[in-house]
């Protein structure tokens, strides 16, 4: 009977949970590049449901395009390098770019691409072609500056997430696999767009809904044990 009631609270619990995990996702549904999370329960190991675990799906969100010639995505696998204040790398889906005080190509935020591109006073034009190749147009001349280099991993779900669409390796994630957009199974950077939430919402609604049912049925059935436990003590008294 205990261990009954055991199953029921789980459930409960689990339905709460998947509840709060759909919520974030259709609040994110227009945030860029958001990734949605999943949950996963399993079977706990003294019975009932373990709701602990949340998965992220890293499939492709779609592409959003703003004509901002700073404003970068990535198609397929990988991610930029961002140099964050204390040194470490992180990596990001792509985002608006910006150049800072000295000219380099950094983010929105401030954090520099990995490699740093200095950006030539008096640039008219800054093209990114697909296989990450930065040209600067100035003074008559279009100058080749450098080519951006992306990073993926062999379990993308095991990044942890550290900030706004940053992330950061984990012995989960593995070490970061280098190599220029377009090769080495890196997807491909298109310039003047930015990447979508891949958030369903005809999917976490039906989530939802499954939440609400499982919740409902969860709780009928401690309803019930409770009315047997009662009528078995009355029984014996």
């Amino acid at each position: 009977m205990i261990s009954a009631f055991f199953a029921s609270i789980s459930g409960i619990i689990s339905s709460y949970r998947r509840h709060a995990v759909t919520a974030d996702n259709v609040a994110n549904a227009g945030t860029r590049a958001y990734k949605t999370r999943r949950l996963l329960p399993r079977e706990g190991r003294t019975g009932g449901v373990d709701s602990t675990q949340v998965c992220r799906d890293d499939s492709q969100g779609p592409l959003l395009w703003t004509e901002n010639p700073l404003d970068l995505a990535v198609q397929g696998e990988g991610f930029l390098q961002v140099e964050l204040d204390d040194g470490t790398v992180a990596y990001r889906r792509g985002g608006t770019l910006i150049l800072d005080r000295g000219g380099s190509l950094s983010t929105a935020e401030g954090q520099p691409i990995v490699p740093s591109f200095r950006i030539p006073s008096g640039t008219t034009r800054l093209t990114i072609t697909a296989l990450g190749e930065i040209r600067a147009a100035a003074g008559g001349e279009n100058r080749l500056l450098g080519r951006i280099e992306m990073a993926r991993f062999r379990n993308p779900s095991g990044l942890i997430q550290v900030g706004s669409g940053l992330f950061l390796e984990t012995p989960s994630s593995g070490p970061p696999l280098i190599a220029s957009p377009g090769s080495g199974g890196m997807g491909i950077l298109v310039q003047g767009a930015v990447e979508g939430s891949n958030v369903d919402l005809a999917t976490e609604y039906v989530m939802d809904i499954l939440s609400s049912v499982e919740h409902k049925a969860n709780l009928d059935s401690l309803r019930t044990q409770d009315q047997m436990l009662g009528t078995l003590l009355d029984i014996k008294t």
